[in-house]
């Protein structure tokens, strides 16, 4: 004899679950369009990674990926909660917001690693560069002190010049008029 009972399946839902889900679709696709800025600046500085230039640009992609990743972690966070209360503490719901929760911190965390460790790198990059400007500006100004000494020792060969030329003559004179 067939059996003939019939299964019911219920889901649990709560109350803001349809905004979370939009929330996270929107954020997730602005984090996408962040991940191909990320890549693009890497193309384009490619040969220069390390240029304040380039480390400004990641930075400034990176900045708004973590601000993005922390609006999905307190969304996240808030959805839990309603979550928890709606269906409990141990529902199957709850856990699977638990464990992206996880995740998105841990994205997160990694991130702000990566944005400390560019702006460090930033940092170093700019002070090698106002150490490199004022090497320059410190041997341009040996350069100058340098001329205005050698200034008056070509006035003083000129000057010595003259008086051999005077003397050459003389003793040229001298001796032609000798037999």
């Amino acid at each position: 004899m067939a059996d003939k009972t019939e299964n019911i399946k219920t889901r649990l839902s709560f109350d803001g679950e349809a905004e979370y889900k939009a929330a996270c679709k929107e954020i997730n696709s602005t984090l996408k369009v962040l991940n191909s800025e990320m890549k693009l600046v890497t193309a384009e500085y490619r040969d220069n990674a390390n240029s304040a230039e380039a480390l400004k640009a990641k930075q400034d992609v990176l900045q708004r990926t973590y601000d993005e990743q922390a609006k999905k972690v307190k969304e996240t966070e808030q959805a839990l909660e309603k979550c928890r209360q709606a269906t409990g503490e141990n529902s199957e719901e709850s856990k699977k917001l638990e464990t992206q929760l996880n995740y998105q911190r841990a994205a997160l965390v990694k991130t702000e690693q990566e944005l400390n460790k560019t702006a460090d790198e930033l940092e170093k990059a700019e002070n090698a560069a106002d150490e490199l400007g004022e090497e320059i500006e410190e041997s341009g100004q040996q350069a100058e002190a340098a001329g205005g000494k050698f200034s008056g020792l070509s006035g003083i060969l000129g000057g010595l010049g003259g008086v051999m030329a005077k003397g050459i003559a003389a003793v040229g004179t001298a001796a032609a008029g000798q037999p």
